[in-house]
């Protein structure tokens, strides 16, 4: 995969903002990673109804189980260190999308298709619920796709720095010459991928082109509905973005803080229980700059779930 691609077009996509303040529990202690040589095969191959392989890796014991679905461009490698530590509390699953990592392609990378192959994939892998989902910057669509399908089968969500539907329409509306310099990124990146030879550019190509036409947002906006008192967590940026900008570009910044703030705080409001928390000293990558927080909410869902579960019910 053109890893500098993919990070740049992941960058353009969710700017870092703010919201409220974090306060959260981290587990009991640390596990160390799984070695790299791991991730050079497969954890596990599962085979869906059209014959496409997806792979998904779980380690740990517990439930719930925790199911991380990784920003655009990345795979199961990306939550390494995570997923370790995650696993002192339950059994952590992460998964490939289609045509990325160990997992083979599909003709279209749009929300419905993708949360499509999550739901395939838990069944065949027998990943029994209740589901803890977590995910970051794009990740957010399946996330959220999976949880307006089957609010039933899931304990809690923590959401990192997500994306949002129609978040381009809002920022240029609320930062057009901050936004400008945003979706230069964005169109350079999505022609660069376009006229890639590889499987994985032609991965990264339909999986951005279906975010930045709406064509996603439009699918998510479908199946969105409240989802009553489910614990839920969105965890915002409080760096900005490294985005080189001058000018009004930069003047304007603020106002496209403020539009990203007002987007997470409406994924929130999915939940009478659900908050966003201002994460300081950490960028986009919150999982990377500050992984105690995000274990943190994570074990804060976890632990609101296993004491409703196991409170006497009258």
């Amino acid at each position: 995969m053109n890893k500098s691609a993919a990070r740049l077009g992941w960058v353009a996509i969710c700017l870092m903002l703010a919201s409220t303040v974090i306060a959260a529990e981290a587990p009991k202690a640390p596990a160390d990673p799984l070695p790299l040589v791991s991730y050079a095969s497969p954890g596990q191959l599962v085979k869906l109804s059209g014959g496409n392989n997806l792979n998904i890796r779980c380690i740990g014991q517990g439930s719930p189980t925790i199911v991380l679905t990784a920003g655009a461009g990345e795979q199961t490698l990306t939550w390494r260190a995570l997923q370790s530590s995650l696993s002192t509390m339950a059994r952590v699953c992460a998964w490939d999308r289609p045509g990325f990592g160990f997992s083979d392609p599909i003709p279209t990378l749009d929300a419905t298709h993708l949360t499509d192959s999550l739901e395939a994939g838990v069944v065949a892998a027998r990943i029994m619920p209740p589901y803890l989902l977590v995910g970051h910057s794009l990740g957010s669509f399946e996330t959220l796709m999976f949880a307006f399908r089957h609010p039933d089968q899931v304990a809690g969500i923590v959401l990192i720095d997500p994306a949002g539907p129609f978040q381009d329409a809002r920022l240029r509306r609320a930062a057009p010459a901050t936004y400008a310099a945003i979706d230069a990124l964005q169109t350079s990146q999505v022609t660069a991928l376009k006229q890639g030879k590889t499987a994985s550019d032609r991965a990264n190509f339909s999986l951005l082109t279906n975010m930045f036409s709406g064509v996603d947002s439009r699918e998510l906006m479908q199946a969105w509905h409240p989802l009553g008192a489910l614990p839920l967590i969105v965890l915002t940026a409080g760096e900005p973005p490294a985005i080189p900008v001058s000018g009004a570009a930069k003047a304007q910044m603020p106002a496209l803080q403020a539009a990203w703030s007002d987007m997470h705080d409406e994924m929130a409001r999915l939940s009478t229980r659900g908050t966003n928390r201002l994460v300081p000293q950490a960028t986009h990558n919150i999982y990377l700059d500050r992984p105690d927080v995000v274990t943190g909410a994570i074990g804060e869902v976890l632990g609101a779930y296993r004491a409703k579960a196991d409170a006497p019910r009258r």
